[in-house]
């Protein structure tokens, strides 16, 4: 800085003007009497302290070396450590179990080299065999290499250890030093295991490294003093004092492994033995440390005898003694000063001196220079207002407030540069208190850095407030913005006291077409309906992306339900046409949901609820169109929740039993299967019709559970009638695409199967033609029905000729069954079309070899109708109606159902629903 000596300190002053006064007063006679009183004092505890400093010292000295030798022993662990981690890096490897397998005869070259292990500073590379038998044995120096054998009493040190339990496991591992023909070698063994550590070891492998100078300098580095490595070969040579040859020779206590000799040379010495697996000693490493602590209490001794003998100087050198003393203090204070300015021109922030009376800088730091551009010598001729001004719109006042602590103790203000330029800066103000003056001290921060950071977050941050308020793929505004804007636009519609509509949009088999086109086309496809349904209402008007395929319009000032349902119209028109991606023709339709403000709802949660409810109407309705809520769909809605949450509860309290009815063969009356049939015992409401859940289960996905349920339920019941010695017959269960879809229902039947120990063909799963054939895509059912077919289960349609019924696909998919609707039987003897269809089917079965089923048989002209036409199977209340696993079993005790027999006539099997 410009003035250095800006800021001395006076407290060195005073002390030495406090010591010449005491010289002064006291005299020379007092001065005696305290130095013979210092004196005796002096030689007391020159006596007593004498022994104790120098005891102290040794002492200090044996704890450095007792401490550096445990440094020579933690370097020496960390070897072994090193050894262990990179052994480890090969022992749990697959390609070296593969290649102690034999094969990988590559092994050495392609996964491992010399030069690998010279980095690792390994010196022999070993791998064993689990018959402990060389599959490698390698010697590394440098980046040579040289093939070696494997020596006898390394690979005894190996079988002994696994014959104790070890090596058996990833982190197992045996090392230490061992003494071998080519060497002294420190090692570690591990198992080996594949990438997994799954199983037990295939092998052995171990890292050799060398005890040589290198590794003594390794182990070096965990001391700060000079170390040296002797191998049980320099012993001898090696000149060593006595008691370290003794420790070295393993005379004396085994169980001690260093020694510290502390002679009266100017070095002192530790000594540290390691020993092989044979308890050998084998290495010495002595670490050196100089004397010095004990040198100096040595030094301090003699002067304090020279300080006995020099007595008579006492006064001379008490006067010595006031003089080095003032020179410390003075030293001390010069040297607090010059730190103290050291970190004031080192800070990065500005400093400024300033006369709080002128406002006249003082001096400044380098900082500050070189935020204003100015030298130390122009720097002193400004005063503070020249430097620092107040922001554009700040108040004026707020630099004097700051200097006269009246305000805020920091505050943003102008720094002028010396080009004129300003630079906003955080200035804080302290006082400093002198003995004549009152300075002040003022921190400055340059902020322009943080001022341009900040507009640059500002403007990311709109960035960002745009990116999540908009759809990224449409550039549509999306559920955050529509969380936003439709309250406020609920609330302005009833102060203006005008309708405010939703409409809920979902594309109609969207999922398909993204699944078969690819998600690239799906994406196009989006951002061309967006642009669709954007033409197809009013700039006013607002439409937002919900997600996937979902779309919300807010329609704004609609005068009347008509105009509403215009609107939608319009969106159903737009989208009916085909949409061109890529070349490629594309029919998409949507179905929308209406609600209306405030008739259906005065919040945007009900307008939202009420619209996606009557978009699914529109959807149950056909789909591509468009429903208006009314409270009816909210009242089925609220039923089919109340479903939903019945059947949760249902499944966790097992409220389902499984009921079975007979198929019978016509022409013999014999059992010829049973089907398996759901049903919901309700603690409440009694036996509760599948006709009444399983939709709302397949939709929500409880038809899982419930038809694991079924599966091993069935499972069960077919276990428990053959343990009985029953004759069991096959039993058929119902199955939704939605188990095909997923689930891997393939390997859920086959665990069942094997569990219980039946055979595949005791069970004949029935599918809808709805789900194998209106909703398919792709080849998955295809794949998934052929996968059971390979189980050994049977496959059956149910309710055929209600469907998408396709002879192609009854060829390909090679079905065993087809069961005929209950709605072609129950017409058959009046009906001619039904007696027709009936015949065709039956025709059809009989020349693609299926057999048929035929449902619903209540009547005995029916069923003589249907023998007359060749079907062989019925199933129906003519026989017997559902009914529990219990009942049931009277069907395979009789083995023939015939219902014109007594027996059955009077049997009292209660009906559970159909």
């Amino acid at each position: 800085m410009s003035q250095p000596n800006s800021f001395p300190l006076n407290s060195d002053e005073s002390l030495v003007d406090r010591a010449k006064r005491l010289f002064v007063e006291f005299g020379h006679t007092p001065l005696i009497i305290a130095g013979a009183i210092v004196g005796l004092v002096l030689v007391v505890f020159f006596v007593w302290s004498q022994q104790a400093w120098m005891a102290d010292a040794k002492m200090a000295e044996r704890r450095t070396l007792e401490t550096q030798v445990e440094q020579l022993r933690r370097g020496y662990r960390s070897e072994l450590d090193d050894l262990y981690s990179a052994v480890g890096d090969y022992a749990i490897w697959t390609e070296t179990a593969e290649m102690i397998r034999g094969k990988r005869p590559q092994y050495w070259g392609d996964a491992l080299d010399a030069s690998s292990l010279s980095r690792l500073n390994v010196s022999e590379f070993l791998i064993l065999g689990i018959d402990l038998k060389a599959r490698l044995s390698i010697a590394v120096e440098g980046d040579t290499e040289k093939r070696v054998s494997a020596d006898p009493r390394f690979i005894a040190t190996i079988l002994s250890a696994t014959k104790k339990g070890g090596l058996s496991k990833p982190d197992d591992s045996i090392r230490g030093i061992t003494s071998l023909a080519r060497g002294q070698f420190m090692f570690v063994v591990r198992p080996v295991f594949e990438n997994s550590a799954i199983g037990g070891p295939v092998g052995y492998a171990a890292f050799l490294r060398l005890l040589s100078t290198q590794a003594a300098n390794r182990v070096a580095k965990y001391s700060s003093w000079q170390i040296a490595g002797f191998t049980s070969s320099q012993f001898a040579a090696a000149n060593l004092p006595k008691e370290a040859a003794e420790l070295a020779s393993g005379i004396g206590d085994p169980q001690r492994d260093s020694v510290v000799l502390q002679d009266e040379t100017s070095t002192a010495f530790g000594y540290l033995r390691l020993t092989d697996i044979a308890n050998k000693p084998v290495w010495l490493l002595r670490v050196a440390i100089p004397r010095a602590a004990y040198l100096r209490a040595a030094d301090t001794a003699r002067s304090q005898r020279l300080m006995l003998a020099g007595m008579c100087l006492v006064f001379s050198f008490i006067g010595a003694l006031w003089v080095y003393r003032w020179k410390r203090l003075k030293s001390v204070s010069l040297a607090m000063e010059q730190r103290y300015r050291a970190i004031i021109e080192q800070a990065d922030e500005g400093v400024l001196i300033v006369d709080s009376a002128s406002k006249k800088i003082i001096e400044g730091n380098r900082a500050i220079q070189r935020l204003t551009a100015l030298a130390p010598d122009v720097l002193t001729k400004h005063t503070l207002e020249e430097l620092l001004q107040t922001p554009a719109g700040s108040d004026s006042t707020v630099l004097l407030q700051l200097l006269e602590g009246t305000g805020a103790r920091s505050v943003e203000l102008d720094l002028v540069v010396a080009d004129a330029s300003l630079r906003p800066v955080e200035v804080t103000c302290s006082d400093i208190e002198m003995a004549e003056d009152r300075l002040l001290a003022l921190v400055i921060r340059d902020q322009s850095v943080r001022k341009k950071a900040e507009m640059q977050l500002l403007a990311k941050q709109k960035h960002f407030d745009r990116l999540a308020h908009h759809d990224q793929l449409t550039g549509l505004p999306n559920r955050l913005f529509l969380q936003a804007h439709l309250p406020g636009a609920i609330e302005r519609a009833s102060a203006e006291k005008r309708l405010l509509a939703v409409l809920f949009l979902d594309l109609d088999r969207f999922k398909h077409i993204n699944d078969s086109q690819g998600h690239e086309v799906g994406d196009k496809l989006l951002q061309e309906i967006a642009k669709r349904v954007r033409s197809a209402v009013r700039p006013d008007d607002v439409v937002v992306r919900m997600g996937g395929d979902e779309f919300v319009v807010v329609l704004h000032g609609a005068k009347t339900q008509d105009e509403v349902n215009g609107a939608a119209g319009r969106i159903n028109t737009v989208m009916a046409a085909p949409l061109v991606i890529d070349g490629r023709a594309i029919a998409t339709t949507v179905s929308i949901g209406v609600s209306v403000f405030p008739r259906d709802g005065a919040t945007m949660g009900e307008l939202l609820k009420h619209a996606d409810t009557a978009m699914y109407q529109a959807k149950d309705s056909g789909r591509n169109n468009f429903q208006v809520f009314s409270p009816r769909m909210d009242k089925q809605i609220k039923e089919r929740v109340a479903i939903e949450t019945s059947l949760r509860t249902a499944i966790k309290l097992n409220q389902f039993e499984v009921h079975y009815q007979p198929i019978i063969d016509i022409s013999s009356r014999k059992l010829s299967g049973m089907e398996a049939l759901i049903r919901w015992n309700h603690p409440t409401q009694g036996y509760i019709p599948p006709i009444r859940f399983i939709e709302i289960a397949e939709e929500t996905g409880l038809i899982l559970p419930i038809g694991h349920f079924v599966l091993n339920t069935v499972a069960r019941d077919l276990a428990k009638w053959r343990q009985q010695g029953l004759k069991v017959v096959p039993i058929a269960i119902n199955i939704s695409a939605v188990q095909l879809e997923r689930t891997n229902l393939r390997d859920l039947i086959h665990r069942t199967l094997v569990q219980h120990q039946l055979d595949p063909d005791l069970l004949q799963l029935e599918l809808t033609e709805g789900s194998l054939f209106e909703k398919r895509t792709g080849e998955f059912r295809e794949d998934a029905l052929e996968q059971l077919r390979e189980l050994g289960v049977k496959i059956a349609i149910d309710d055929f000729g209600t469907g998408y019924s396709s002879l192609l696909y009854l060829k390909r998919w090679r079905v065993d069954t087809l069961k005929i609707d209950r709605g072609f039987i129950s017409d058959i003897v009046t009906d001619p079309s039904d007696f027709a269809i009936v015949s065709a089917i039956i025709a059809m079965a009989r020349n693609l070899n299926i057999q048929v089923v035929a449902e619903g048989i209540e009547g005995y002209q029916q069923l003589e109708m249907l023998r007359v036409m060749g079907c062989h199977l019925a199933q129906g209340f003519l026989f017997a109606k559902p009914a529990p696993a219990a009942d049931a079993e009277r069907f395979l005790h009789a083995q023939t159902v015939d219902p014109s027999q007594e027996k059955w006539a009077e049997t009292t099997l209660a009906e559970t629903g159909t």
